[in-house]
């Protein structure tokens, strides 16, 4: 199917999504539950889809920059009610927001029209967006997704994500662009939910300081994927959170793209490595504890099946695309039991 039709037929389906009645910020029923964020929201509810309307063109135009721009979000909750939330946005990242047509996004939600809807404050949330306009880009963003899938399978103590089909309006020209989207939740309300605080400088914090069973089951996750694009010297691609209950850090892995699992077009392995390509595993944690490196392998092998399913159960990504993540995963569980690295340690799947 022609790509731009493909979007053509998403379009349609949207607009007659969003023909019923619009409320601004209006109140919402919770069915009893305690407070909610509007993550929560969209997670319970099951809220599949939704608009961003603003102007892209002064966006993209400033794509470089920090500026925030107005924008309007809205979705369906109920059967005729549309509810529409005041949002600001900036463009966020480094590599994807010079390559991407459209590079990920933050947005800020309009904290009083949270209140008004009786949601709680948390209001920052990254959009992980189609970087290109085809459905090849699309398949990347949700084997991204897929990867935020299989660290929440294997850990509570990661970031939720929530995948969306979700359409830009252009409120400079009046297009519309529907592609699938990932909000990946606001970090103080992940800190906020595990009991934790933000250590945002906490550069080169010493081993001890750190949760020795999250600390290396982290570590052989990203291993599993594929991924070096991350740093715990540099909080790069990682957030660390001191623990309330033992004074502890640990660590929340974002950001999978450059993963071998995903293996993006654009991602490139990292010169300081000896590999050709990002599929090549490159272990980059610190030398395993014996006991803890063995209770996060008995960790990986309980949830193998599961993870296996994440793969297979998720829409919108090809037979021949599932099969080849299949493989890459199965590729790492083929030398688990006898696996123990160095400093560092290169394997080819």
């Amino acid at each position: 199917m022609d790509t731009r039709i493909f979007y053509s037929v998403l379009i349609a389906t949207t607009a007659f999504f969003f023909s019923s009645t619009t409320l601004h910020a209006t109140a919402i029923d919770q069915s009893g539950a305690t407070e909610q964020s509007i993550f929560d929201f969209l997670q319970t509810n099951a809220i599949g889809e939704a608009q961003l309307e603003l102007n892209l063109d002064s966006l993209l135009a400033n794509k470089n920059s920090e500026a925030s721009f107005p924008a309007t979000f809205r979705f369906k909750h109920g059967k005729k009610q549309t509810v529409e939330i005041d949002t600001k946005v900036n463009v966020r990242g480094r590599y994807r927001r010079r390559l991407c047509e459209l590079p990920p996004l933050k947005l800020r939600f309009d904290k009083s029209d949270l209140k008004t809807m009786g949601l709680s404050n948390h209001a920052g949330y990254k959009l992980v967006t189609h970087c290109t306009d085809d459905l090849a880009s699309a398949e990347y963003l949700l084997r991204e997704y897929v990867a935020y899938e299989l660290y929440q399978a294997l850990s509570p103590i990661s970031l939720r994500a929530h995948l969306i089909k979700l359409s830009y309006i252009n409120s400079a020209t009046d297009k519309k662009t529907t592609s699938y989207a990932i909000i990946v939740e606001d970090t103080d309300e992940m800190a906020e939910r595990l009991n934790g605080e933000i250590c945002d400088n906490c550069y080169g914090l010493p081993t001890e300081s750190f949760d020795g069973n999250n600390l290396h089951l982290h570590a052989l996750f990203q291993y599993m994927i594929g991924n070096t694009d991350w740093s715990l010297e540099m909080n790069k691609n990682v957030k660390l959170l001191r623990m309330n209950e033992n004074g502890l850090h640990v660590v929340v892995p974002y950001d999978f793209d450059f993963s071998g699992f995903v293996n993006a077009p654009y991602a490139v392995p990292d010169s300081k490595y000896s590999v050709k390509s990002v599929r090549e595993r490159v272990w980059l944690g610190s030398n395993p504890d014996a006991e803890k490196w063995e209770a996060a392998k008995v960790v990986f092998q309980s949830k193998k099946k599961e993870l296996m399913q994440k793969i297979f159960r998720c829409k919108g990504i090809s037979t021949e695309a599932k099969l080849e993540m299949s493989n890459y995963i199965d590729s790492f569980y083929a030398d688990l039991s006898s696996f123990f690295p160095g400093s560092v340690t290169v394997t080819a799947p």
